[in-house]
């Protein structure tokens, strides 16, 4: 149950849609649907920096695989599904490989890790670690510092794309 009223629910929501509106001003943004596709200005200059067409990239967001190229190495994405079946990907240089390899985990971060990774709440995380929620929280930031990234998904991708070993759980 949510202990939030209508008012404090409606800023938050001000405030998120605030973020958004800056975040297209300065964050890589591509939106896909089903009539076509959009890319921001950081957008069409980050593909550009990297030597890539839009088209390549809408069309490798359909297809599955990254090539395993120069211009491709390193691009992550994260993608927000809209309402109508439509999906906004934000674009970035991942950590490089040195970097991964430079910032290892630690015992419980890799044990956070492969419970993140087999699709558990922070919640039950924390309940078969013996630790607060809290734990967990910082944990999971230390993993996505180290990785640089900002999501769980984004962790478990790296993870996994990485062949980085978390504690059997």
């Amino acid at each position: 149950m949510i202990n939030e009223t209508i008012p404090d629910a409606v800023d938050r929501i001000k405030r998120a849609l605030k973020s958004f509106e800056d975040m297209l001003d300065c964050t890589p943004l591509v939106l896909v649907g089903h009539d076509g596709h959009w890319l921001n200005g950081p957008a069409r200059e980050f593909l550009r920096r990297r030597g890539l067409q839009g088209d390549e990239l809408i069309e490798w967001l359909g297809s599955g695989p990254m090539p395993q190229t120069p211009k491709w190495r390193g691009l992550e994405f994260e993608r927000f599904r809209l309402p109508g079946g439509d999906s906004l990907f934000t674009l970035r240089n991942g950590a490089s490989e040195d970097g991964l390899q430079a910032k290892k985990l630690t015992r419980k971060e890799s044990e956070v890790l492969g419970y993140l990774v087999k699709g558990l709440s922070n919640k039950e995380i924390a309940s078969k670690m013996n630790v607060s929620p809290g734990t967990i929280n910082t944990h999971l930031d230390n993993i996505y510092r180290k990785f640089g990234c900002s999501s769980r998904l984004a962790a478990c991708f790296i993870a996994m794309k990485k062949g980085i070993h978390t504690v059997k759980v």
